[in-house]
């Protein structure tokens, strides 16, 4: 299920950069990488599976249509990206 307009990875960091007005940069890890940072992080081995699971999802296009099936179930259009991150940031000022 996705919203109404897909993003990549490094579009969610340039628009967490534009928000924050600090930059911030997309990496990307191998798998192994990956599930390193995880859990040097604290996370516990079926929560770093699973993160690793999903963004090798993400990577192999699983979630990159927007088919719009979100829009329907709530009644109204998504939020786009930046504002859901404006939002987001204007709750923690």
């Amino acid at each position: 299920m996705t919203g109404d307009t897909s993003w990549t990875y490094p579009e969610l960091a340039a628009t967490v950069a534009d928000v924050l007005g600090t930059p911030v940069t997309y990496q990307d890890l191998s798998p192994a990488e990956h599930a390193e940072v995880l859990t040097a992080s604290g996370l516990d081995d079926p929560t770093v599976d699973f993160l690793v699971q999903l963004d090798a999802d993400v990577a192999a296009g699983v979630s990159a249509e927007a088919t719009g099936q979100l829009r329907h179930l709530i009644g109204r259009p998504t939020t786009p990206l930046l504002d859901g991150l404006r939002a987001a940031a204007a709750r923690l000022r």
